[in-house]
């Protein structure tokens, strides 16, 4: 092999990367980085109890049928962004690296929202 090809054979390497990693860095700014949870998703490094001050009264809703015995636990869940169509819970399911946009997803209807 001469100087010349070894030059073109890594000056062709080196322009393949980096083409490669152009194609990689719009293919993530166009569809962001897509996040999946399957399954129950927990918080690590949280105390197992959370109390939450709210300055005015929250209204608690129950399905109907539901009684409570006694000092019985009353099972509660606190949405951030509640869906628009059915009212439960969104999840992050996109991120935008450079628009630091996050796209939400509510598991139960797969209606989209970006706020």
């Amino acid at each position: 092999m001469t100087d010349r090809t070894i030059r073109f054979t890594v000056v062709a390497v080196i322009v393949g990367l980096l083409a490669a990693l152009l194609i990689l860095l719009l293919t993530i700014g166009r569809n962001g980085i897509r996040i999946e949870t399957v399954g129950e998703v927990r918080i690590v490094g949280m105390p197992s109890e959370i109390a939450l001050r709210m300055a005015e009264p929250v209204r608690l809703t129950m399905p109907e049928g539901t009684t409570l015995v006694g000092n019985a636990d009353i099972p509660v869940s606190v949405t951030v962004f509640p869906c628009p169509t059915c009212g439960g819970p969104l999840v992050p399911t996109r991120f935008s690296l450079f628009s630091g946009e996050i796209e939400w997803t509510c598991p139960a209807c797969n209606a989209a929202k970006t706020p």
